[in-house]
């Protein structure tokens, strides 16, 4: 059995493997400094679930690169990342505040996230793994250039709203 699988009890709900995404994504968009810090710390939600789903990219990625409009089933399949971006929320803030606690993350100006990388040993990174997510994290980079620095509502746009998907308003 893959030892990944063994792990994991609902992909979503568990803390290690949201941890170990999130250190991920920093270290592969290269956010080592608070000059190359994540722009938007509420972006980890999105990007965790874009790069734990491969549906999600082959349909963001037929979208954008095929230009077309997407079907409905393709609709509904974003509308339920959606919701669990949404509610996954509050999980996700706490283990950013566990790793920034820890000073495996730091926060700069405006929300902004990096890694410490005085504190994480470069071998924690070495696992093959996670090599699925890796590559998902090369295809966001491919999609959307300019990931380590849009906003959080400019990602939400390009990867649900352009497709389809209504969104409530922030409260």
């Amino acid at each position: 059995m893959n030892p990944k699988k063994r792990m994991m009890f609902i992909a979503s709900e568990d803390y290690y493997f949201i941890t170990y995404s999130i250190l991920l994504i920093l270290k592969h968009l290269d956010c080592y400094t608070e000059e190359k810090a994540l722009a938007d710390k509420q972006k980890l939600n999105m990007l965790s679930e874009l790069v734990s789903d491969r549906k999600l990219l082959i349909i963001l990625e037929r979208s954008k690169n095929l230009q077309i409009i997407i079907s409905r089933p393709d609709i509904n399949y974003l509308e339920g990342a959606y919701d669990v971006v949404q509610t996954r929320t509050a999980l996700i803030n706490r283990v950013l505040f566990i790793l920034n606690h820890h000073d495996y993350i730091r926060f700069g100006e405006k929300q902004n996230v990096y890694l410490n990388v005085e504190k994480i040993d470069h071998s924690f990174f070495d696992d093959d793994v996670f090599q699925d997510e890796i590559e998902n994290i090369r295809r966001i980079k491919k999609l959307f250039s300019r990931v380590r620095t849009m906003r959080y509502e400019s990602l939400k746009e390009s990867v649900f709203l352009s497709n389809g998907v209504l969104a409530w308003p922030a409260l």
